[in-house]
């Protein structure tokens, strides 16, 4: 059995920092760049940046920075001149980690429907854990990580719903790091992400 459809939707980038308070964020900056239409500040607690026409929205907290493209195109292929020019716009930051996500679906050519592809290749016990709850398991999804806690790989695999065909997948990689130069940081970041595809290319060939 081979996948026969692949619908690639969210890349999201999070970067970890010592504390920023966002007061001191230059949001009039932010606005003279035009990069975003809709600046929201929810009780200075959070930071919301929209840009519809290209599919891209971003959240800055005190330590969080979250950028997500929603586009549906190959993720090592995202333009993400956005991003880099939103760090720039940042006052300096001390970043302690890196999370990169990739959200998408896939379709198998397989006579089973997703619930129970994902089912019988990743619950174990079946038959046992359906006599503890007497009844019958019609689906489930699960939970993978792998590599090391300050540099791993977190994968969630779902059955879109319970009678279709298509499966969820969320690849997440986690890197701590310690970085304070912005340039540095998106050179780190765009080689996480080429890994991280690199990563999702073996994990379908070997998982599906």
């Amino acid at each position: 059995m081979s996948i026969i459809a692949e619908r690639e939707q969210k890349l999201v980038l999070v970067c970890i920092y010592d504390p920023l308070p966002l007061q001191k964020i230059w949001v009039d900056r932010i606005r003279q760049e035009k990069l975003f239409e809709i600046i929201s500040i929810l009780e200075e607690n959070v930071i919301l940046l929209r840009n519809m026409a290209k599919n891209i929205e971003s959240s800055i907290q005190l330590t969080r920075l979250e950028y997500v493209d929603s586009n549906n195109s190959a993720f090592d292929k995202r333009n993400l001149e956005i991003y880099e020019k939103l760090l720039q716009l940042l006052p300096p930051l001390r970043v302690k980690a890196i999370g990169i996500n990739l959200n998408y679906t896939i379709t198998r050519d397989d006579d089973k429907i997703a619930s129970e592809f994902v089912r019988d290749k990743f619950l174990k016990d079946k038959d046992i854990l359906q006599n503890l709850l007497g009844n019958k398991i019609l689906g489930n999804s699960t939970r993978i990580f792998y590599g090391e806690p300050t540099d791993h790989f977190d994968i969630r695999i779902n059955p879109v719903d319970l009678i279709g065909k298509e499966i969820g997948i969320a690849i997440h990689k986690h890197k701590d790091i310690d970085i304070a130069d912005q340039n540095l940081l998106v050179k780190t970041t765009m080689d996480l992400l080429f890994k991280t595809c690199q990563e999702n290319v073996k994990i379908k060939n070997n998982l599906f």
